[in-house]
């Protein structure tokens, strides 16, 4: 991706404004879940790169509510993910559960490995 050797290494903040109200609603809904907040976040970035459904099936809608993107340029992308996700099942790419059944078989069939 990058030259830099530390690539994937340094760390960035990420910051924007939020209201005090917002902040304060944010901070009670994730003390009840006894989340903090940068795990919240960790956790929202983490679920967006990987394309975790739920986060996905929720940032569309909200990209759609808040006419962030128009709806032509939103179906383009739509198509472009389903049609990357068909490359990557005709492939029979394996998910990191599937990885792991192959080598829980490996390993009940040769224990010594």
């Amino acid at each position: 991706m990058s030259e830099n050797p530390n690539y994937g290494q340094d760390l960035k903040s990420i910051r924007f404004m939020v209201t005090d109200d917002d902040h304060a609603r944010l901070l009670i809904r994730l003390r009840h879940n006894k989340v903090n907040v940068a795990q919240f976040f960790r956790a929202v970035i983490d679920g967006m790169i990987e394309e975790e459904d739920n986060l996905m099936e929720f940032f569309d809608k909200y990209v759609m509510e808040h006419k962030i993107i128009s709806r032509n340029r939103f179906t383009k992308s739509l198509k472009l993910r389903k049609k990357g996700q068909e490359v990557l099942e005709d492939f029979g790419l394996l998910d990191d559960a599937e990885k792991q059944q192959i080598f829980d078989l490996i390993s009940k069939e040769f224990p010594d490995l």
